[in-house]
């Protein structure tokens, strides 16, 4: 019995060495003195392009303020309108003795690599391009709830990215204020708040990258000293109603820079600085009446309300009427309002008309098991000439019913850190042998499930993600073929593009595969 048990651990151990090779040497000759039989490609897979009028502007991840001209997507503008929140509401400002200061806080994403030098994730251009962000005063509502078509209330308010111009007529066209000049090369080293501790003494404190700006004293007295004890600030609802929120713009020489913003961090807000009076409790030992002192408070006005990442775009892609049938021979992925591919598997013919196509139901009828599965994307690098357009990751989901797929969620390699997470089902970009880039996604489970006739045969989403660790998801508007309601959010939030071979790429060898290897089982 143990010899049994001991043989069957051991098989077990083989399969799983072998699920865990590269595709390119899977198969290719003895694992562990096992040949494993060649692998299975299978015939009928269809591609092709979808594309998105308008994606969700809120509750998405990233925010992006600036240009960035895809060599081969064409321009995007990016801006930035928010609602911000009051940190403590119905503050009491009447015993304001002095108004310090009050200085915008915008957060970039950063890493810190090396003594005073920071990484910036999420930013393009020249290093020594200068740049100026300017901060606008919004008279535009934004609200939480629909109002519906029936007036019923009960559906979350859906901002979509092109609305701009839409909003443009409610934001004030002089700025409140506007940044000094900057650099990415100044951002990227380490930046120190100066606070003066008296007369004498000042203490610098160490500070992620961020964009700092004052505003001016006189604007935050009218907008928000002078309204201390009335309605305007009883609660974080009337506020926003009273004060609309900004918008935020950068400016530049350049046509090709862009900073993404971490709106959703604790340290982007509008911290108002002054100095009050507060009265002592009588001191009973000096036997003196009541007393009082200076003392220095802030007050933030905090992002915590509606974000919207806004976008106008010049596409230089504009999609033929896509083949659905045979499949293109190059298929488009670009992040935002942009482009996602989609794959039908086992597309052939189905002889008995029972909804199954013959080539699976003949995996079907045999007793097989699947080792691994992938799929492989090559990118067309006839058409992708820059790096730019060569992004890290992609990522594939069931988007008929908007969920992940098994080998998502069986990844063992699942970190925290975006970059290095979910790359057994997730291939990261790779180069061949013969320097051809391409993605390997695993989807073994999936193969699995459709085999043993455990789940449909659905069709596969694609899209570029700069966090496959998120899987929400937002809405899209007026797709062209009307294939997506959702897409996942990282993509949503996504600048960059690339150009994959179809399924009917002329260049056979770098069609998009599905590679299958399989263990027939015998009694």
């Amino acid at each position: 019995m143990f010899k049994n048990n001991f043989f069957f651990i051991a098989l077990a151990f083989v399969a799983l060495v072998s699920c865990d090779d590269d595709f390119t040497e899977t198969g290719a000759g003895l694992i562990n003195s096992i040949e494993l039989p060649p692998l299975l490609e299978v015939d009928n897979i269809v591609s092709y392009t979808e594309s998105f009028g308008a994606i969700q502007a809120n509750n998405v991840s990233n925010f992006y303020i600036g240009d960035f001209n895809d060599p081969v997507f064409g321009a995007r503008n990016y801006s930035i309108l928010s609602q911000v929140e009051l940190s403590r509401t119905n503050p009491n400002l009447n015993d304001l003795v002095e108004l310090d200061s009050a200085v915008l806080r915008l957060p970039l994403f950063s890493r810190l690599i090396a003594e005073n030098e920071f990484e910036l994730d999420s930013v393009v251009g020249n290093s020594d391009t200068e740049f100026v962000v300017k901060v606008f005063k919004s008279n535009q509502f934004l609200r939480d709830i629909d109002p519906g078509p029936d007036g019923e209330f009960n559906q979350s308010q859906i901002y979509f990215n092109d609305e701009l111009e839409n909003f443009l007529p409610n934001i004030e066209s002089t700025p409140i204020a506007t940044s000094e000049s900057f650099s990415l090369a100044q951002l990227r080293e380490q930046q120190f708040l100066v606070e003066q501790v008296n007369d004498t003494l000042t203490e610098e404190t160490p500070i992620d990258p961020q964009i700092r700006i004052k505003i001016p004293d006189e604007f935050i007295q009218e907008q928000i000293i002078d309204k201390s004890g009335g309605p305007e600030l009883v609660s974080n609802s009337a506020f926003k109603n009273y004060f609309r929120g900004l918008f935020f713009q950068l400016e530049s020489d350049d046509e090709n820079i862009l900073l993404g913003l971490n709106m959703n961090s604790e340290d982007a807000s509008l911290r108002i600085f002054y100095k009050s009076e507060v009265e002592l409790p009588p001191n009973p030992e000096t036997g003196g009446g009541p007393q009082s002192e200076i003392i220095s408070e802030n007050l933030d006005l905090l992002f915590q309300g509606i974000s919207l990442g806004l976008t106008s775009q010049d596409t230089q892609i504009i999609l033929d009427e896509q083949d659905r049938t045979n499949g293109e021979e190059k298929t488009y992925l670009r992040g935002g309002a942009g482009f996602a591919t989609v794959v039908e598997l086992f597309t052939g013919e189905d002889s008995n008309g029972d909804g199954v196509a013959d080539e699976l139901e003949d995996l079907r009828d045999r007793d097989v098991m699947v080792n691994e599965a992938n799929l492989i994307f090559y990118i067309d690098q006839e058409s992708i000439t820059s790096s730019v357009n060569r992004p890290r990751r992609i990522m594939v989901y069931d988007f008929e019913n908007n969920e992940v797929f098994e080998d998502y969620n069986t990844d063992p390699t699942f970190t925290e850190s975006p970059s290095v997470s979910l790359i057994s089902h997730l291939g990261p970009l790779s180069q061949d042998a013969d320097d051809n880039y391409f993605y390997r996604i695993r989807i073994t489970d999936y193969i699995n499930e459709l085999i043993n006739g455990d789940r449909e045969n659905v069709k596969i989403g694609v899209l570029i993600s700069d966090n496959v660790n998120q899987t929400s998801t937002v809405q899209v508007r007026d797709s062209q073929l009307d294939l997506f309601e959702n897409i996942l959010s990282p993509a949503a939030g996504n600048i960059r593009g690339t150009v994959l071979h179809g399924s009917n790429s002329p260049n056979e060898d770098l069609r998009l595969k599905l590679q299958i290897q399989l263990t027939e089982l015998t009694n």
